[in-house]
């Protein structure tokens, strides 16, 4: 399987046309809102609050396998969020109330980017994985539940890190729009406007199934390498 990888990326930075490369350097602020499908009904309840945390990343934009330009990025995020989250039937129920400040690695590939007025405008569409590389957690989890014998009581305090909510990694759809104000013939000031899409559940052990919805707005320093 590493061999494969291996000729994977050859073969693609032998594909690589380095002529006209550019090289970003950006950073900015995000709004996290968590979201799932799952409606709030019978014994079920989810509510979500959003956050505010940042982001700095490096970018490198018109990279050509064969005529098709790619944008990859590798970011630093810091991603917040809040829940509260109940599920349960007759003999029982669970909650759960967290605040999460997490840190993950981004690596994004861009394979779709439109281009107007003259490439100052620039609009992007790809994807990218999230790697968890630091985490914390304030909050409970408890529950209840009866049978022949009595009524049972829990409370676990997330605080310690004695459960874990968070899942390592996440993926999801990201878009861009940006737009180059130029400075120098080969440096530009980048303001932008991105989102991210989670497609996968963000936790584990908790009564819902909850992805996230980022909003970035950021300003970027592009440098484009001749």
């Amino acid at each position: 399987m590493k061999n494969i990888i291996l000729i994977i990326l050859l073969f693609l930075f032998f594909r690589f046309d380095l002529a006209s490369q550019s090289f970003e350097i950006s950073g900015g602020a995000n709004r996290n809102i968590l979201y799932d499908l799952q409606k709030n009904e019978g014994h079920f309840s989810a509510k979500y609050f959003y956050r505010v945390g940042f982001d700095l990343g490096i970018a490198i934009d018109d990279v050509y396998i064969d005529t098709m330009p790619f944008r990859f990025t590798v970011k630093l995020i810091n991603y917040k969020s809040s829940l509260f989250t109940t599920d349960g039937m007759l003999g029982g129920e669970s909650t759960t109330k967290a605040s999460i400040n997490n840190y993950k690695i981004g690596f994004g590939l861009f394979p779709l980017n439109l281009f107007f007025l003259s490439r100052r405008l620039q609009i992007n569409f790809g994807g990218e994985l999230g790697v968890l590389i630091h985490d914390k957690i304030q909050g409970y989890k408890s529950s209840w539940s009866y049978d022949t014998v009595g009524i049972y009581h829990q409370y676990i305090s997330l605080d310690d890190g004695s459960i874990e909510i968070n899942k390592k990694f996440s993926f999801g759809f990201s878009s861009r729009l940006a737009y180059e104000i130029k400075v120098k013939n080969d440096l530009s000031i980048v303001p932008q406007y991105s989102l991210y899409i989670g497609l996968n559940d963000e936790f584990k052990n908790i009564e819902a199934h909850p992805a996230s919805f980022l909003q970035y707005l950021e300003i970027g320093i592009k440098k484009r390498l001749e």
